[in-house]
């Protein structure tokens, strides 16, 4: 249960850290105010689609680490590829083709929102496995409260 709980924080602290890492990235590819809310939109929405279909999957998979384990390590790894392929976005579209020197980098400011998108699903796909492992480790006495 402990293991549990303090992976549930730290995921607040990785939507902590993503909040502080990418007001930065959003200034050095100069992505305009008005498109900064719509980034914010895609978590809220992806948390309120992802979260229903992830349940339906998680409550009838049937592997032998658990029901909810393989979706929670699932989500480490790709909020990993997430924050590389955000922190590299610039270097990848470089290799792509971008121009590092000119003003607009239109590659690097997708691969930054495909990083973003991929990190926002696989934040909500991690914290909705880990409150519902943690309802399963509840007693029935527990989860009246």
């Amino acid at each position: 249960m402990v293991m549990v709980v303090s992976t549930a924080a730290w995921i607040h602290l990785v939507n902590a850290v993503q909040i502080a890492w990418l007001i930065p990235g959003y200034v050095i590819l100069e992505v305009l105010d008005r498109w900064t809310s719509l980034v914010w939109l895609v978590g809220a929405v992806s948390s309120s689609v992802l979260h229903s279909i992830l349940s339906y999957y998680s409550n009838r998979a049937t592997c032998k680490l658990g029901r909810h384990r393989p979706f929670i390590f699932a989500g480490v790894i790709a909020v990993t590829i997430a924050f590389l392929t955000i922190g590299f976005a610039a270097d990848i579209s470089y290799a792509f083709g971008d121009n590092l020197s000119e003003k607009a980098r239109p590659r690097a400011l997708a691969i930054f929102k495909i990083g973003l998108l991929m990190l926002e699903i696989s934040i909500n796909m991690i914290d909705a496995r880990c409150k519902d492992f943690l309802d399963d480790l509840a007693s029935r006495d527990q989860r009246t409260i």
